[in-house]
């Protein structure tokens, strides 16, 4: 007897449904409890896991939906199973993969009350919101280095950096008025940290960097001919977009990465070490930016910046290896490249990086400085961790 052919049905419906449902949950709460315990960073059940968990549903629940008919029923069958497996793995890894990128990019810091007290006690510094023109509101502090009217260092920090420590310690610093002088010093906090509103990406940051512009070039003690963008690790790639936009007296880049799929591929890189993952080589994810969820492309923006542009780069920079600096100095029409020995932070106002710094920021105004003799003596590599530290840790 010549079997018959089965259909689709309501309980067939309900139940492949009721199973892609029930395994799309339990998969989210398994990377919820993964980054619990084991990662240590709070709940995975964004807003963007959800969409995942939906989108993996629907794959499943449409797989599993049309009954195999024969022949080769077996077959079909087997072929179904392995398309759902590799439609979760697929849809779950590429969700994981771009979370990962904006959890260990971007490390938010609050406001610290007891710095913020600390900071209102020290001369010349004070506390600046800018507010773009959506509405949002970020906080940010100036150290007053140059009373009147001055030049601006406009900074933008690593990724665990914020700037109500991070200017302090410039301004504490010895001998800074001098290293600075003729220049102020202000460092806005990206969205979500410090008392910025908002949640840091490539895109809400730049925001943020449009924002301080317009607000610090109408300002009375700001000479709008002598803005400086200096940036160092994470921020290299908000400060080289801003530069081309903005073209300004001035641009330092400090340990700064390629663009954002050379960061991404670097960090892999260093992960997959010693895995079997090693065997994809150099660029996990390719030497193109599909896979990048933050693609900074410093690369084309340096393109676009006729500027004098100094770039300073650490060789034992573990974190953003100096070839990826070097790589960028390439790009710039006009550039000065300073290699300091040291880790990720020398490059940072470093004792090496700083005459180099000094030096440029007093020609600014007039022409291409020259570059100024190493130091005759070195100083030790700070510190390199598995993850970016803050720069309280390790900043001058």
């Amino acid at each position: 007897m010549r079997e018959r052919r089965k259909g689709l049905s309501v309980h067939r419906t309900l139940g492949s449904l009721l199973f892609a449902a029930l395994l799309s949950g339990s998969l989210l709460y398994g990377i919820d409890y993964f980054y619990r315990n084991a990662m240590e960073r709070g709940s995975a059940l964004t807003g963007s896991f959800y969409i995942v968990a939906i989108i993996a549903a629907l794959a499943v629940f449409v797989l599993l939906l049309f009954p195999a008919n024969r022949p080769l029923k077996g077959i079909k069958n087997l072929l179904r199973w392995l398309l759902i497996i590799v439609a979760v793995v697929t849809v779950f890894g590429s969700g994981i993969l771009w979370d990962l990128q904006g959890r260990m990019m971007y490390y938010p810091r609050p406001e610290d009350a007891g710095q913020t007290a600390k900071n209102q006690q020290i001369p010349g510094l004070e506390r600046l919101t800018v507010t773009d023109k959506s509405g949002a509101q970020y906080g940010g502090w100036l150290w007053k280095n140059t009373p009147g009217k001055a030049g601006l260092i406009l900074y933008f920090g690593g990724n665990a950096e914020y700037a109500a420590s991070s200017v302090a310690s410039v301004a504490k610093r010895k001998g800074a008025d001098q290293a600075f002088r003729g220049y102020n010093y202000l460092m806005m906090d990206y969205p979500g940290y410090g008392n910025s509103q908002g949640e840091p990406g490539e895109e809400s940051i730049y925001r943020m960097a449009l924002a301080t512009w317009d607000a610090v070039v109408a300002r009375e003690d700001v000479d709008p001919d002598r803005i400086v963008i200096a940036a160092w690790s994470l921020g290299t790639g908000t400060a080289t977009r801003l530069a081309a936009e903005k073209q300004p007296a001035g641009l330092v880049l400090m340990a700064p990465f390629y663009n954002g799929a050379t960061l991404v591929n670097g960090f892999a890189n260093k992960m997959l070490k010693g895995t079997p993952g090693a065997i994809l080589g150099d660029e996990p994810f390719g030497p193109n930016d599909l896979l990048v969820r933050n693609r900074y492309r410093s690369d084309l923006y340096a393109r676009q910046t006729p500027i004098h542009t100094l770039i300073v780069a650490a060789s034992e920079d573990s974190m953003i290896p100096s070839h990826q600096a070097e790589k960028l100095a390439q790009e710039y029409d006009s550039n000065q490249f300073v290699m300091v020995e040291g880790s990720h932070f020398e490059p940072y106002y470093g004792e090496q990086a700083l005459p180099a710094i000094v030096v440029y920021l007093q020609g600014i105004g007039g022409g291409a400085p020259a570059l100024p003799e190493a130091p005759a003596t070195t100083v030790s590599p700070a510190p390199v961790s598995a993850a970016p530290q803050p720069v309280t840790t390790a900043a001058p």
